[in-house]
């Protein structure tokens, strides 16, 4: 059952000083994966993804491979609630810069059809906000730094307040799922139909492409000095789109990204496929912007993937 609205409050074990040292762990470095044997062992995951740590560094969101939803983690009492439940809540979940709010999409289903609603949730008050009704298609929110909001319902941008009130509207030439703001609340990015990413100025109203070509690209993530836009490739590859030359680097293979709070140097997991296709480990890494330099951060038999790096680490 969808536990969202409700706060469970519970303890999941974590407020020993063993619980608190495991959770820090993954904090600081990564979740670390266990996988059965089988054709795709991906598939077979387990424990915790899709971390987010706070700006301030007070809180994690995470999900829950065996029970999915979005989770919220206090580091200084070592305890969670769970936010909401089901699967793709936390993908994609969005901190707000002074670490209060927490963004997303709630998916429910109704007798007829999937329906979608963007939420913010306040970690203040404990209180979930919904940004708008619930649409059978609506994106994922985006904070800039004054906390105003940013999602699509359908074809259309919104630019708008915690309380409801609507700034801005922008006509979207598709229905986009994530649109992240820059925090200056003056572009966002956008995927369209062909997967190409495209930068829309929220001065102007105008788009121009970012990608063109053959492949698709997905998941990007502004820079936290707003100057870059990292994305991935559907080579397996990730790039980074810089924003004063308008050139793309591309920085190898990699799978969940991280920026690093210097806005020069990326965290990410890198899997080792073996000659048959198998998965055989997957490592943390480091990248640099500038000269694509690479660097090992782990080489240990146990499966790291996820990293969240802690602030200004």
């Amino acid at each position: 059952m969808d536990c969202f609205g409700s706060f469970l409050g519970v303890n999941f074990g974590d407020t020993t000083h063993e619980g608190r040292n495991m959770i820090f762990r993954i904090l600081i470095f990564v979740v670390l994966v266990t996988c059965a044997a089988a054709q795709n062992p991906l598939t077979f995951e387990r424990g915790f993804r899709d971390l987010r740590v706070s700006p301030d560094g007070d809180f994690m969101l995470y999900n829950q491979t065996n029970q999915p939803g979005l989770y919220l983690y206090r580091t200084s009492e070592g305890s969670s609630i769970k936010i909401a439940g089901g699967v793709g809540r936390a993908r994609g979940a969005h901190w707000s810069l002074d670490s209060r709010y927490i963004a997303f999409k709630h998916i429910h289903k109704t007798e007829t059809a999937r329906m979608q609603t963007p939420m913010v949730f306040d970690t203040e008050r404990q209180q979930l906000i919904a940004l708008s009704d619930a649409h059978r298609r609506c994106g994922i929110p985006t904070f800039s730094e004054k906390n105003t909001v940013y999602f699509t319902i359908d074809h259309i941008l919104y630019e708008q307040t915690l309380n409801g009130t609507v700034l801005r509207q922008f006509e979207l030439p598709v229905y986009a799922n994530r649109t992240p703001v820059n925090r200056q609340g003056t572009a966002v990015v956008y995927n369209d139909d062909n997967d190409q990413l495209w930068l829309l100025s929220l001065n102007d109203n105008l788009s121009e492409p970012i990608t063109r070509g053959n492949m698709g690209y997905y998941s990007p993530q502004w820079s936290p000095d707003g100057s870059k836009i990292l994305f991935n490739g559907f080579d397996g590859q990730l790039y980074v789109y810089q924003m004063p030359h308008q050139t793309i680097v591309n920085l190898g293979r990699g799978q969940h990204p991280s920026w690093l709070q210097n806005s020069e140097r990326l965290i990410f997991s890198m899997p080792e496929i073996n000659a048959s296709g198998q998965l055989q480990n997957i490592d943390l890494w480091t990248v640099d912007i500038k000269n694509q330099q690479r660097k090992r951060l782990a080489h240990t038999e146990a499966w790291e993937d996820f990293p969240a790096p802690m602030p200004n680490s």
